[in-house]
């Protein structure tokens, strides 16, 4: 890990200089970059390609324990934890499609209101064509009124303050 270091990040320094601030010998160094690859750098290499073609399979939407169980379907030893990490380091990750969440149901069986307006909002007058909710909050203030009137004919009540509509 400390070679692949100097390797990925040698600049301005020279490399004989990176070698002794880290740690290594430059002799080890060029000893590290002809040594061919391990059995086990191999296999992985092999292991990866199987995995990127399941991957291209699957359209993207198998994770590590899915994509464990397609590999040992077709033969391979290989366990979970291998699999996340070699998709880990390559950046193979799943594709995560939702579900479109329907918000409106437009054939439901409940009462409708009447169009009362037809779509008509042009006024002939100042405040003429009042929609359903300001006639609804107009009577509920004068029934407010009338109840309290009726409950407290003893002493003297101040008219409720009408809400505004804004």
């Amino acid at each position: 890990m400390r070679l692949q270091f100097i390797t990925d990040y040698r600049g301005s320094l020279s490399r004989s200089r990176i070698c002794r601030l880290i740690g290594v010998t430059d002799r080890g160094l060029r000893a590290w970059k002809r040594r061919p690859p391990s059995l086990r750098q191999r296999r992985d290499l092999i292991l990866l390609a199987h995995i990127r073609e399941q991957h291209r399979l699957c359209l993207g939407s198998y994770g590590r324990p899915r994509m464990t169980e397609e590999l040992k379907a077709l033969g391979l030893q290989i366990g979970q934890r291998r699999v996340g990490r070699l998709m880990h380091q390559n950046n193979i990750t799943v594709v995560r499609t939702r579900k479109l969440k329907r918000t409106t149901d437009s054939h439901h069986t409940f009462n409708i209101a009447p169009n009362l307006l037809k779509q008509d909002f042009s006024a002939s007058a100042p405040n003429q064509p009042r929609t359903a909710i300001h006639i609804f909050q107009q009577n509920a203030i004068t029934a407010d009124r009338v109840r309290l009137i009726g409950r407290t004919s003893e002493r003297l009540v101040a008219p409720c303050p009408t809400p505004s509509l804004a």
